[in-house]
């Protein structure tokens, strides 16, 4: 169902109504069935961010105006690109596929997405 948010308060009703879902069994468990027919492999992402990457008790913490908020207000937080892991999907069990969904081109087209 699309909706358009004429408030701010309909937005977040419906952000909740979304985190709700996400938190339940259900959902997780056809995300489950969803990945068991993709092979999956980890690759480095980068963002591109202002924000602060370092633990508070560090002392790049309290080096960077990113993090440190009294530095802010004399050095510019300047935005940098972070690597991180990032879980991709790069192939699809189409044997699997055919054996477990009643519409296989419509399962594909979902899965391919």
């Amino acid at each position: 169902e699309k909706t358009d948010h004429t408030s701010y308060t309909d937005f977040m009703e419906d952000r909740l109504k979304i985190a709700v879902l996400a938190a339940s069994d259900a959902w997780e468990g056809c995300k489950d069935f969803a990945h068991s027919f993709l092979s999956f492999e980890t690759v480095m992402g980068t963002l591109r961010s202002t924000s602060c990457p370092h633990d508070p008790q560090s002392s790049e913490y309290q080096e960077d105006p990113c993090c440190d908020l009294t530095l802010a207000h004399t050095e510019c937080c300047s935005p940098r690109n972070y690597a991180f892991p990032l879980l991709t999907a790069v192939d699809l069990d189409s044997q699997q596929v055919e054996l477990s969904c009643a519409s296989v081109t419509c399962a594909t087209r979902l899965l391919q997405d």
